[in-house]
């Protein structure tokens, strides 16, 4: 190539120069076609369609219908309960009975016993060497704590009146249809057949019940004593409600009892009962005959027979044949001595 022909256009440009050239002239820079136009322009402003402003201006107007419509056709969805707090409802104040202080300082689940002073279920009436107390039984009766006595409410109403006599005195005087009024006892339960009673209980849990008038049911362990007015009967605990006898009988028949209701005297306590036992004994004897067994029993019927004999019907050559029935029937024709 012959001068500055590739640098500044001179000189003579060679052949294979000269053909390229003329292969890329299409693609050759041009000012004014290549170079966007850089001057400013005023922005020009759209114009609005004449249509448009009312249909913007209906758009709320729309969008409310829209939101009744879908309200009124839309359906009710099932209400839901809200549940409200329990309520107590309110029933009678807790049963109790009203009690009173006779003598000293008695208390009521520690308490000093003031005018109007109830006792509840499950409280403790607890009086000293100097202290009495009345507790009152509604319409039923009452009854009166000795000194030295734990006396407890278990149950009061319409249906039942117990209390429980840990150790101490009572005194109660009941008029009620039988079995309503209950004294649980450490060994037994005191069963109010409407009387009078006084029932001593020592801290080891002996106790002793003699009624004045009416009649008591001393049960438990398995055994039912029936108690009349005059008589007499001891508990123990881990044997129940011993043998009963009128409240005079000699000492030595109560004695030869003991043995053999609690100290497991056999036939030779058995014996002094039978020789110690009179005309007037024979509430003790009828309780006998299904407390001894074997020959023991058939000694009791003989013994019992000799003094009051059986109505007509009982047999008593048969001890087996001897049954509750039988010894109901002997007792109608022995009560009216009790």
């Amino acid at each position: 190539m012959k001068g500055d022909y590739l640098w500044d256009g001179s000189g003579e440009p060679d052949l294979e120069v000269v053909r390229l050239e003329r292969a890329l002239k299409s693609e050759r820079f041009d000012e004014q076609k290549d170079l966007p136009d850089l001057s400013v322009q005023p922005p020009q402003r759209r114009r609005r369609p004449r249509w448009l402003v009312p249909a913007i201006a209906l758009v709320p107007i729309a969008a409310a219908a829209a939101l009744l419509l879908y309200w009124q056709t839309r359906a009710p969805e099932p209400e839901v309960a809200t549940p409200s707090p329990p309520t107590q409802p309110r029933g009678p104040e807790r049963p109790s009975l009203s009690v009173k202080q006779l003598a000293g300082s008695p208390l009521v689940d520690e308490a000093a016993i003031a005018t109007g002073s109830l006792m509840r279920p499950g409280q403790w009436l607890v009086t000293d060497q100097d202290s009495r107390a009345l507790i009152e039984l509604g319409d039923i009766g009452e009854v009166r704590v000795g000194p030295h006595s734990r006396v407890r409410l278990v149950e009061t109403g319409p249906a039942e009146q117990r209390l429980e006599l840990r150790h101490g005195t009572l005194h109660a005087v009941v008029s009620a249809p039988p079995r309503l009024f209950l004294v649980d006892l450490p060994s037994a339960t005191a069963v109010d057949l409407g009387c009078v009673y006084d029932l001593v209980v020592d801290r080891d849990g002996s106790g002793v019940l003699r009624v004045a008038t009416g009649e008591v049911s001393l049960e438990g362990h398995g055994r039912a004593s029936l108690v009349p007015a005059g008589s007499a009967c001891e508990t123990r605990p881990g044997h129940g409600p011993g043998t009963p006898y009128r409240a005079d009988a000699p000492s030595r028949l109560i004695g030869a009892l003991r043995r053999f209701d609690f100290e497991a005297g056999g036939g030779r306590a058995l014996d002094a009962v039978l020789s110690a036992a009179g005309a007037r004994d024979t509430l003790t004897l009828w309780h006998l005959i299904p407390r001894a067994t074997g020959p023991d029993r058939q000694r009791v019927i003989t013994r019992l027979a000799g003094l009051a004999p059986p109505p007509p019907g009982v047999r008593l050559d048969d001890p087996a044949g001897l049954d509750q029935p039988a010894l109901d029937a002997w007792r109608g024709e022995l009560e009216a001595s009790w």
